[in-house]
């Protein structure tokens, strides 16, 4: 965990201003950047039995500068690009290069036929978007995120104890561990949340360096939206011990 949290938290990247999840104008990427991650995009199409001419990638590549942003969970770039045959079935595909580094800080590549299939092709991209170490927010940032995530994570925990007590007691519990149960309990009526995800809270850490508790679990829309007000007051009465 401790090496997740020195590469994501204290990366950052010249493309976004200041607190903006939005690339600023200034930014331009070396052509020699833009070539290298052009030629990922080149063989990546090849690898899914499609020819991309490398003029057609970097056009690609530019719109992505253009229009990547600051992923607010995971403070990893967040970028859209074609869809190539193995996901026909989607206009657009959403990379997260945050994806790409596990709990333990390891290289991971994606599945076959994806985008990013090696180190260097995550460094491409990291150069791309202008990644560099700022020593001097590393220790403040580690802090800060460590005792919000702890504090968000008391809460969460505290949550869904409140509705295993609930529920055990035959009352109508807060959380439910899958669709059916949440449906039966809250009614025909209600409006459970999206039944092939569950609950997806935000955290500011990827999912292999730490897992919201009650995510994937399942309630009204109108708890979850109480809930993800709740877990933004860290530092609230409930959260303290």
């Amino acid at each position: 965990m401790n090496e997740r949290i020195k590469s994501s938290l204290s990366s950052e990247y010249k493309i976004f201003g200041e607190k903006s999840l939005k690339p600023i104008k200034e930014y331009a990427p070396s052509n020699s950047v833009i070539d290298e991650v052009a030629d990922i995009f080149v063989r990546s199409a090849r690898a899914n039995g499609k020819t991309l001419k490398k003029e057609d990638a970097q056009l690609i590549v530019q719109d992505i500068v253009k229009n990547v942003e600051l992923d607010p969970q995971t403070f990893s770039p967040i970028f859209r690009f074609e869809a190539s045959d193995i996901a026909k079935d989607k206009a657009l595909i959403t990379k997260n290069i945050a994806e790409n580094i596990t709990g333990g800080g390891k290289f991971k590549p994606d599945k076959k036929g994806g985008l990013i299939q090696t180190k260097s092709d995550l460094a491409a991209f990291k150069s791309l978007f202008g990644e560099f170490k700022n020593a001097n927010s590393i220790i403040a940032n580690v802090t800060t995120d460590l005792a919000e995530i702890a504090s968000r994570d008391r809460f969460y925990n505290v949550v869904k104890q409140g509705s295993d007590d609930l529920i055990k007691k035959g009352e109508i519990g807060i959380v439910y561990p899958t669709y059916n149960s949440a449906r039966k309990a809250f009614g025909l009526d209600a409006e459970i949340v999206d039944a092939s995800r569950g609950l997806q809270l935000p955290q500011k850490l990827g999912e292999q360096a730490y897992t919201v508790p009650i995510n994937g679990m399942f309630t009204t829309k109108e708890i979850a939206d109480g809930l993800i007000r709740g877990a933004a007051n860290t530092m609230g009465s409930i959260t303290k011990t």
